[in-house]
């Protein structure tokens, strides 16, 4: 029996035919472990990092032994190595006690007082109620049970920043104060907004009582150690070398030392290199790669670069309507109310969020009959 495939009439012979899944499996294989290269995996060993996470280290032992631990800012670039050492550390204290729980919240996605309350609920095994109970009476119902267990925890609040674009930032006040003296928590916040804590509250400043930990980039020389790394676990040993290493270091170091965009550069050459069935990355995978900004937004143009995955759906919205163009303010608005109702102080606070997320770019409208606080709204980040 033959089967016509197209408009030209080639024609392919059913008994020919091969399972594409079967077919799949004689390709080359580069890839052994894809995990290594994305962002949420530790490693055994945080390179050039060891002051970082001596420093995180020393800051929370005290709450392991019943003292009263350090609360730390910790501050630095995307891709600088933060979140990577203070996974590193709470997974070592892990291992050290289990009267100390850590919690690790992405405020992107949790940034209400509930949402953490929940997190903080399951740690330390209480089934809550999300619907029937007040914040504070949930709270309360979580130190009841950690005062009765003598329980502690380390809450890590990455991308903190989000607490602050969402008016959340009281629950630092809440976090720090309780216990009425006796160490419960210990808090680590990580953002890449150095200036967030500007302007806070006296009263929440006050009480969490920061000590911050800045984080420098990586050089060109320690991404290409790092990505060498990754490289022994995640590649076959025969598929790269270190001109590879160094090509994904180099243009990783051209975006501010981002070692994310090394890693997602290498994972994208070996894919192409096993979808073209070789079995070595070539250079010319990566800079193919690097002109067309299929590296997971390292050189993608204006508007085009990947997503985060903590979009809200107000937030996108707001970048399904500027699709079409720049507008103002109050187009924007309009536009938005015609598809989702939400107050104008929410949607103030989705253009915040989105502007520091470097996905939108406001700029201020001048001339003659420009009212109050409307402005000029558009795709892409102020550096674009």
């Amino acid at each position: 029996m033959l089967i016509s495939v197209g408009s030209g009439g080639n024609e392919i012979s059913c008994g020919d035919m091969v399972n594409i899944f079967q077919a799949s499996v004689h390709c080359s294989k580069i890839l052994v472990k894809e995990e290594v290269f994305r962002p949420q995996f530790v490693p055994k060993e945080v390179l050039h990092r060891k002051a970082v996470i001596q420093r995180i280290a020393g800051a929370i032992r005290p709450l392991a032994e019943g003292r009263t631990p350090e609360n730390l800012f910790i501050y630095g670039d995307s891709g600088s190595g933060k979140t990577a050492a203070v996974r590193y550390v709470i997974g070592q204290l892990n291992e050290h006690t289990s009267r100390a729980k850590t919690i690790f919240v992405n405020c992107w996605k949790c940034h209400t007082r509930m949402a953490i309350y929940s997190q903080i609920a399951n740690a330390i095994g209480e089934m809550l109620p999300r619907r029937g109970l007040a914040t504070d009476e949930m709270f309360d119902r979580i130190l009841e049970v950690m005062q009765k267990e003598s329980l502690r925890c380390v809450i890590v609040l990455d991308d903190m920043d989000s607490l602050f674009y969402h008016g959340e930032q009281d629950i630092l006040y809440d976090i720090t104060r309780a216990g009425d003296g006796k160490p419960i928590f210990g808090l680590i916040c990580i953002t890449s907004k150095p200036d967030i804590l500007k302007g806070m509250d006296s009263r929440i400043e006050s009480a969490v009582a920061f000590n911050s930990l800045g984080i420098e980039n990586y050089t060109q020389a320690q991404i290409a150690d790092i990505l060498a790394e990754r490289a022994k676990i995640g590649l076959t040993p025969a598929s790269w070398d270190m001109d590879i290493i160094d090509a994904c270091a180099s243009k990783s170091a051209q975006k501010r030392g981002n070692v994310h965009y090394g890693l997602e550069l290498l994972l994208k050459a070996a894919k192409e290199a096993e979808g073209a069935n070789r079995h070595r990355i070539e250079l010319e995978d990566v800079e193919r790669l690097w002109a067309d900004g299929t590296d997971g937004g390292a050189a993608s143009p204006a508007g085009s670069k990947a997503l985060p995955s903590g979009l809200v759906d107000g937030e996108q919205l707001i970048l399904d309507i500027l699709k079409k163009g720049e507008t103002d303010t109050v187009s924007l608005y309009g536009a938005f109310n015609g598809k989702m109702q939400r107050s104008g102080r929410q949607i103030r606070n989705y253009l915040k969020s989105l502007e520091n997320k470097e996905l939108i770019m406001m700029r201020a409208m001048e001339g003659v009959g420009t009212v109050g606080n409307k402005r000029f709204v558009r795709l892409g980040c102020g550096n674009d």
